[in-house]
């Protein structure tokens, strides 16, 4: 039987991107990732740290805040070092392949009271949820 590594996860960042660089000038960023499992009473919460490299650090970086929904497809990783006091540690962790903004990063600010006279726009003719398409330069792939 073969093994299989990669994970699915729907959930809400924690904190803000923040965009760094390796020493070889690769973007990379990590992101916490809260997500719920369950429903009612019987909610729990976990805590997931995510990885992503490249293009899409600095894209994704752009696209999300804290609080922003995203969907992760990636696999897990498990880094070792050495702490400050000599001691070995490892911590595993998700390396995203795909990530994707479930809502924009405005969405995801707290509402503000609607300026006097606003009028929200008209849902879609049929219903459901509309999506804004990105442009073709704010796609990662």
């Amino acid at each position: 039987m073969a093994d299989l590594n990669v994970v699915f996860l729907i959930g809400r960042l924690t904190r803000d991107p923040e965009l760094r660089y390796t020493s070889g000038g690769t973007p990379v960023t990590e992101i916490g990732l809260a997500v719920n499992r369950g429903y009612g009473e019987r909610q729990e919460v976990y805590f997931a740290s995510v990885v992503v490299w490249g293009k899409v650090a600095e894209w994704i970086t752009s696209k999300v805040r804290k609080g922003s929904a995203v969907h992760v497809e990636g696999h897990l990783t498990r880094d070792e070092y050495t702490d400050r006091s000599g001691a070995k540690q490892s911590r595993t962790r998700i390396t995203a392949d795909r990530i994707q903004p479930l809502e924009t990063a405005q969405a995801a600010a707290p509402a503000a009271a609607p300026a006097p006279g606003y009028q929200p726009p008209a849902p879609p003719a049929g219903g459901g949820i509309q999506y804004d398409s990105p442009e073709p330069d704010d796609i990662p792939f």
